[in-house]
């Protein structure tokens, strides 16, 4: 609840209160009446570039502004079911259930979040940092160009093993993602790597969609990105 109350940026979900009586216990949200999973699974077709680079930036910018937080803020549960999207369709993360304060270099914690979208030093145990929320966003970029879960008919079981041994492919992206720019794709790509140092930070990743976007005659608004 600490992280909540302290997070104040568009594009993470408020905290406007809570109570912590053992017969009471709850926590008050903003209201967002929809999920980005609950768009995606009712999509009947490819989301437009221009609204599915959108959501990309702006949970992009949730987490830059989570990880420019002093300490830093590690989210280490990211997926398409905890961003949220308000009445103007403005997508904000939320669940911070598994989110750690990066407090010094070794960041070790037992819990995890959906194996499907865990990075392979969490699995593993291992010490994590931001980039552990770089691979989750690879997989998130995958959920928006495919409206797919990832390693769907997999059990989480083998997807644990394969992601810890590098033994299991990442996703494929079905034909008909095919109509998103090449650029896209490499950068989930990139997101995705094994090895965390060779993952772009999300300054970069930032950096990447607006390019993205400006080399389809489709540019952001201009914003700075607020820390």
């Amino acid at each position: 609840m600490d992280i909540l109350s302290n997070a104040r940026h568009d594009h993470i979900v408020r905290f406007l209160g809570g109570c912590v009586e053992p017969d009471n216990l709850c926590i008050l949200f903003e209201f967002c009446p929809q999920s980005l999973y609950d768009l995606l699974r009712q999509a009947d077709a490819p989301l437009p570039l221009l609204r599915m680079l959108t959501i990309a930036r702006q949970v992009a910018l949730g987490l830059f502004y989570l990880h420019c937080c002093k300490p830093p803020v590690l989210h280490l549960d990211l997926k398409s079911a905890n961003v949220l999207l308000d009445a103007h369709g403005h997508a904000k993360v939320c669940d911070f259930g598994l989110a750690h304060l990066k407090l010094g270099a070794d960041v070790r914690t037992d819990r995890m979040g959906s194996p499907m979208w865990t990075a392979p030093e969490v699995l593993k145990g291992d010490a994590r940092d931001e980039k552990a929320d770089t691979y989750s966003y690879a997989m998130l970029l995958f959920e928006l160009m495919t409206r797919q879960l990832p390693y769907s008919g997999y059990a989480a079981a083998q997807v644990v093993m394969g992601v810890i041994t590098n033994l299991l492919p990442r996703p494929e992206l079905p034909a008909d993602a095919a109509h998103y720019p090449p650029a896209l794709a490499a950068l989930m790509r990139e997101c995705w790597a094994f090895e965390a140092k060779q993952r772009p930070d999300f300054a970069r990743i930032l950096d990447t969609l607006e390019t993205i976007a400006a080399e389809a005659g489709m540019p952001f608004d201009s914003g700075l990105r607020s820390p």
